[in-house]
């Protein structure tokens, strides 16, 4: 019988191969595969005696026998910039896996743009999982505060209290970085976002603090005030499309007035900045996602970063049955980055993603995201506190993760149960 992550494996093979080509067929079996290509079956056996990456290696090597083949070839785990590190022989990690020459080219930009210029301690994550509505094409654990009342003070109390019981567990007062992320973060009320923000300030220091602001319809003076009184270096800004129809369509009630307002607003301060585009969404087309590229590169964000639409069980399109595009824009886009002086600094992939392809950050030189870095290489641990918040405890190649509960109610429980 095959193994568990032997048979995630191979279906996340052929969800790929599914989703660029129509009619392909495939029967997982006790020790091997049955499928079929344009109506031509085969079966591979003896996979019970191979690695993950034999088995997919087999089956790639059928599907490019029908000329068929995938950008990123047999490489479907989330982190392959993680892997490409820690290869010796780099032209050998491209053959071994398949990889297209336009990926591997990528890979190699992204990985000389990850140069930190210190060794790596620990970063801090706080989740703040509220939001002002949910996107339709959003699978992020949050919380509608349009549909309920929560208690953000006891929220953020909690949180507070969860930072100083790690804090006598182990020193974190000198995190090289600390992410404030949702959610958005910037829905919570005034006082107790600045309440937070003079906890962290009071006691650690960072080389950066990034609060995920994320909806331009949270963000103010008033907002911005806060975090700049408080030492926040980078905040996220997060359009998603620069197209007005696509915002109403995604139940994103963000419109591009506000975000062109509490741009320039945020302009006034010392921020970095970060924008992020969603490649797939719901009724767009091509000249859609090249102008909201363009847009971007016009406003000159320190950062920007693409993402390629990915269905996920939570989100309300999967629901809904919605279908991928497929819809490869990455050439074309990242020409016009680089031709704008952005340069890519962080990667990673998701499953059941349009077209099968990355998600990438670029940024101006020397404005890459220190927490981002860290995060998608699992260089070092990230201690997180909040509802949904997943630690990462990181010893050499050993990673071990400490999930928080969900439930809002059920994390404050648990975190007043400890010795604080």
């Amino acid at each position: 019988m095959l193994r568990e992550a032997s048979i995630k494996r191979i279906k996340e093979l052929f969800w790929e191969f599914q989703n660029i080509k129509p009619g392909i067929i495939y029967e997982i079996l006790d020790d091997g595969v049955k499928f079929s290509i344009d109506g031509k079956e085969r079966t591979l056996s003896g996979f019970d005696k191979l690695t993950n990456n034999e088995m997919k290696s087999l089956i790639y090597k059928e599907f490019l026998k029908e000329g068929i083949n995938l950008p990123w070839g047999i490489l479907t785990g989330i982190k392959p910039m993680k892997l490409y590190a820690k290869s010796d022989d780099k032209e050998a990690f491209k053959e071994k896996f398949f990889i297209s020459d336009e990926k591997f080219e990528l890979m190699e930009k992204t990985f000389k743009n990850q140069v930190l210029g210190f060794n790596p301690k620990y970063s801090l994550y706080v989740h703040i999982p509220f939001c002002k509505g949910i996107c339709s094409y959003c699978s992020f654990y949050t919380n509608d505060i349009t549909k309920k009342d929560f208690d953000f003070t006891k929220y953020i109390d909690t949180v507070i209290d969860e930072m100083k019981y790690e804090s006598k567990i182990r020193d974190i007062s000198e995190p090289d970085s600390i992410y404030i992320g949702g959610g958005t973060p910037s829905a919570i009320d005034k006082a107790n976002i600045g309440k937070l923000l003079k906890y962290i300030k009071e006691n650690y220091k960072f080389k950066e603090l990034t609060f995920e602001c994320g909806r331009a319809d949270t963000m103010d003076k008033e907002l911005f005030d806060i975090l700049d009184k408080y030492g926040v270096t980078r905040i996220c800004i997060n359009p998603q499309t620069m197209n007005e129809e696509t915002l109403k369509r995604v139940h994103r009630n963000a419109s591009l007035d506000e975000l062109y307002k509490v741009y320039e607003l945020s302009r006034n301060y010392n921020f970095d900045i970060n924008m992020d585009l969603i490649i797939g969404l719901e009724g767009e087309r091509r000249a859609d996602y090249t102008n909201s590229v363009k847009k971007l590169i016009a406003m000159r964000p320190e950062s920007i970063t693409i993402h390629n639409l990915a269905l996920k069980r939570r989100a309300v399109l999967a629901q809904e049955d919605f279908k991928l595009e497929n819809i490869d824009l990455s050439k074309e886009i990242y020409v016009m980055l680089y031709a704008a002086g952005y340069e890519p600094y962080y990667m990673y992939r998701q499953k059941m993603t349009n077209s099968n392809l990355e998600n990438l950050a670029f940024s101006l030189a020397g404005k890459a995201s220190i927490y981002n870095v860290i995060s998608m290489n699992d260089l070092s641990s990230i201690y997180a506190f909040g509802a949904g918040a997943v630690s990462k405890y990181i010893d050499n190649d050993n990673l071990e993760r400490k999930f928080n509960y969900k439930d809002i109610d059920l994390y404050i429980k648990n975190v007043y149960n400890k010795d604080i």
